[in-house]
């Protein structure tokens, strides 16, 4: 007798769409920081702009026009990089509910492949206590008629 859990292949499919979730969510999770790590760098370069550009002392206006320009070019994209560390963060967080949801599917399944490893062991200990049942029954019998005919 052999188990076999009637439902291993999709056990296995689940297991295939946890992993690639879980990859999924490795990959959001590496996005989110590398966003963020530019969105600081992005944040350093417009105050340091702006900080040149309102340091006290006397200064052309063509180069305060220019550092204006700069800092302005800064501070939008600086703007630009929140909103993609948001878009990453909203990636992320789908990313981790579908990983919560394919892990909870695979551990549905597997939990039902357990029981049913469970079954399958009761039953065989079952068939095989019945079995030395009959073969203890049979030599009793055996033992039986050799006491009464000899």
């Amino acid at each position: 007798m052999k188990f076999r859990f009637r439902l291993a292949r999709v056990l296995q499919v689940k297991k295939i769409w946890e992993d690639q979730a879980k990859l999924k969510l490795a990959a959001a999770v590496t996005a989110c920081k590398r966003e963020e790590q530019l969105l600081s760098q992005k944040k350093a370069h417009f105050y340091a702009a702006w900080t040149r550009l309102t340091a006290s002392g006397q200064k052309e206006a063509q180069w305060m026009q220019e550092h204006f320009m700069l800092a302005q070019m800064g501070k939008d994209d600086h703007e630009q990089q929140k909103t993609r560390v948001q878009e990453a963060n909203s990636a992320f967080e789908r990313a981790q509910g579908e990983f919560v949801q394919r892990r909870a599917q695979r551990r549905v399944l597997s939990r039902l492949e357990e029981k049913s490893w469970a079954e399958f062991i009761q039953e065989a200990q079952r068939k095989e206590l019945k079995q030395l049942d009959e073969v203890a029954s049979t030599s009793h019998l055996k033992h039986q008629r050799r006491i009464r005919g000899g």
